[in-house]
């Protein structure tokens, strides 16, 4: 578990965040520095550890992760309870070789349903030197696949 979360100054000052609802503002905060975050910002979070950490209603939950999902600021998958922050390695980018084999290790841990896992994978191969050598095979044979099948099958139409 991490110790701590880094927010970005900035944070307040982005239009979009100045127009969402306190409790959304609230969410933001609680998903960039919660103990559930992790190194890549890709996480399970069942809705009953926000209503208990934040004390909110099912309802409040709900309306809170729906506007974070309104404005790409996380990509919330109902179906698997797993969540990715949009922008998250942006502004926590992986610095070293050592942060990189962990960020691999995350992204094998994301279940093949949740419907961001190719999103994160499309951004940790930016990163791709600072990864384990074994990334490259990982990410070809589990993501590439599917963007070559996407493309064959809409090339054939």
């Amino acid at each position: 578990m991490r110790e701590f979360g880094k927010i970005a100054c900035r944070f307040w000052s982005r239009p979009e965040i100045q127009d969402w609802s306190l409790h959304a503002r609230l969410m933001a905060l609680y998903l960039l520095s919660s103990e559930h975050c992790n190194l890549i910002g890709c996480f399970r979070l069942p809705l009953g550890y926000i209503k208990s950490d934040l004390k909110f209603t099912d309802k409040r939950v709900l309306q809170a992760l729906e506007q974070l999902t309104q404005s790409n600021f996380i990509i919330w998958c109902h179906k698997t309870r797993w969540l990715l922050i949009s922008n998250y390695l942006k502004f926590n980018p992986i610095d070293n070789p050592n942060q990189g084999k962990a960020a691999f290790y995350l992204l094998k841990d994301i279940p093949e349903g949740f419907i961001a896992r190719s999103a994160i994978a499309e951004t940790l191969y930016r990163y791709k030197d600072k990864l384990p050598a074994e990334f490259l095979s990982y990410y070809s044979n589990h993501f590439c696949s599917t963007v070559k099948k996407v493309t064959i099958q809409h090339s054939e139409s």
